[in-house]
């Protein structure tokens, strides 16, 4: 399953670091999505992770709860 995650995603646009902590992302969600990934992914440059191309940033996941007390797998989920 872990290979899975990091191939989706490397297929939502994660480079470096980012694909093994979305690979978790959506691991822990039980969503091994390319859209769980995407949403994974603005949570990352939300919370103040390096801008990526194509992905505005500080721009959070549209429903995404990214504040301390949301956790992680409840914002990809929704």
């Amino acid at each position: 399953m872990g290979l899975h995650a990091r191939s989706v995603a490397l297929a939502a646009g994660a480079t470096g670091d980012h694909v093994e902590r979305i690979a978790a992302m959506i691991v822990e969600a039980r969503d091994i999505t390319l859209e769980a990934a995407r949403k994974a992914l603005a949570i990352l440059v939300a919370e103040g992770g390096a801008a990526l191309p194509g992905v505005a940033s500080g721009a959070p996941a549209a429903g995404a709860d990214v504040t301390p007390s949301g956790g992680v797998a409840t914002a990809i989920a929704e």
